[in-house]
């Protein structure tokens, strides 16, 4: 939650306590002193201050408010003559322009968060005080209507200057905290990795032992699942704080160092959170736990926003980026959902791979063969025997071209499960130095429309027009 809505929260909490005392007020202090105050304006001010019954009226104020954060009470008649105040001095005053008590005098109460460098309360001068002052209308149970207003204020000093140090606080522990969580995230990747690099190994040694090795792998996965699961509170919570300083939501950093460094840890958190999403995402599907919710919708529509959404990295790589979609209405029943994070996935893919000067395609199209969704780019391209690699969850292709990369080695698998859950199939055509294909096709009960003639679109895959 940011400074701002923390703030508001305090200040609505504050000025619900403050109404209730009014309230209190009103219901019992009211039926004694009403008449003395209605008639206040009468009097002169040093009159009033001597009255015995203003005594008395502090005492019961004293005594309702005592243990509270309230530090001062006022109570105005209707025509904004300061009837009565914790703060005698005050008494005899006229708040006749004041809107907040304009509001109140008209049944509608108000409230203000001022800073004062010296504050008169009940039990003295005090400094540097942060007061939300709470305007109620006095409207005693017995009558209903409106015969006064009640002016409250309570201390906040400590609740705002609470928020700030925990920002500074945080400035430290954050830097701690990515740390841990890096490291930790890491250690888990890594631990799958080696299961999984020995589950293939021992398949491949022992026909006998696939049963054994789909155990380990299911227990693999669940063990992903619940340690991916751990780190994504934190991490959000790493990535909101994180923001927070960057943004110097609370107010400006003295030292313009710990920006950067916010920003930093931010960033990292982000992009460690987008890992986990896609372990948590390829476990589920591999386990049978991804939910699909189909329906009706445009391909050629969730294609070209994906173009439009990864225009700016492809930009920043120097990469041009098109879309070729064939003309005609395109409906699907399907997860649209889904769809829409295979082409992501593909497409950004395409877009790491390729150096500056090369270009990615991605094409839709409808046939009576179905749907296919197509990504083709000029990239660095890879050999067949490694298109498995490519395939196998967090596996990465190693050489000079590749190794540079990064990336976690999920974008390709965790498409082609999705693919398979959708009912279609994904299929990669690879060539070292030239480009890489891969295309996804969808069945013809999951396609409506007919706009082409086979895949005829696929063969040369020209170019119509730019998104």
């Amino acid at each position: 939650m940011s400074g701002d809505a923390l703030r508001e929260n305090i200040v609505r909490q504050v000025d619900r306590n403050n109404g209730a005392i009014a309230r209190i007020l009103a219901n019992n202090v009211w039926p004694r002193f009403g008449s003395f105050i209605e008639s206040a304006h009468t009097q002169g001010a040093d009159t009033i201050r001597s009255d015995a019954r203003t005594a008395e009226l502090r005492a019961a104020v004293a005594s309702l408010v005592a243990g509270t954060a309230v530090l001062k009470v006022k109570l105005y008649d209707l025509g904004a003559f300061t009837a009565f105040s914790t703060a005698e001095g005050q008494i005899g005053e006229s708040y006749d322009s004041d809107e907040a008590f304009q509001s109140a005098r008209l049944g509608i109460a108000a409230n203000e968060l001022e800073f004062a460098e010296q504050f008169e309360s009940i039990d003295g001068v005090l400094a540097e005080r942060w007061v939300v002052s709470s305007y109620v209308p006095v409207r005693p149970a017995a009558s209903g209507r409106v015969e006064a207003v009640a002016e409250v204020y309570a201390d906040v000093t400590d609740a705002l200057t609470g928020i700030q140090a925990a920002e500074r606080r945080q400035i430290g522990i954050l830097a701690v905290a990515g740390l841990l969580v890096f490291a930790a995230l890491l250690a888990v990747v890594w631990r799958a990795e080696r299961r999984l690099e020995r589950a293939h190994a021992r398949n491949l040694e022992l026909a006998a032992g696939v049963a054994r090795a789909e155990a380990a792998s299911r227990a693999k996965s669940d063990f992903i699942a619940n340690m991916s699961h751990e780190p994504r509170t934190p991490l959000n919570a790493v990535i909101g704080f994180a923001q927070m300083i960057r943004d110097e939501i609370l107010g400006p950093l003295v030292e313009e160092r710990y920006r950067g460094y916010a920003a930093d840890i931010a960033d990292s958190g982000e992009h460690l959170l987008a890992i986990v999403n896609d372990i948590l995402d390829l476990v589920n599907v591999e386990n049978g736990r991804m939910d699909v919710r189909r329906g009706r919708f445009d391909p050629a529509a969730t294609a070209a926003g994906v173009a439009r959404m990864l225009h700016p990295v492809a930009a920043q790589a120097g990469v041009a980026r098109l879309s070729d979609i064939a003309d005609g209405a395109m409906t699907m029943n399907n997860d649209e959902g889904k769809i829409r994070q295979i082409m992501v996935n593909l497409l950004a893919n395409a877009v790491k791979f390729t150096a500056a000067g090369g270009r990615v395609v991605l094409a839709v199209a409808q046939s009576p063969g179905g749907t296919v969704i197509s990504v083709r780019d000029t990239g660095v391209g890879m050999r067949e025997e490694d298109i498995p690699l490519a395939l196998a969850p967090f596996g990465q292709l190693q050489g000079p071209q590749t190794t540079h990369r990064g990336g976690s080695g999920i974008g390709l698998p965790l498409s082609k499960s999705l693919a398979e859950l959708l009912g279609g199939t994904l299929a990669i055509d690879s060539k070292t130095g030239v480009g890489t294909v891969v295309t996804v096709r969808f069945p013809p009960e999951r396609a409506a429309a007919q706009t082409l003639e086979g895949d005829e679109l696929f063969s040369a895959l020209p170019i119509s027009r730019a998104v």
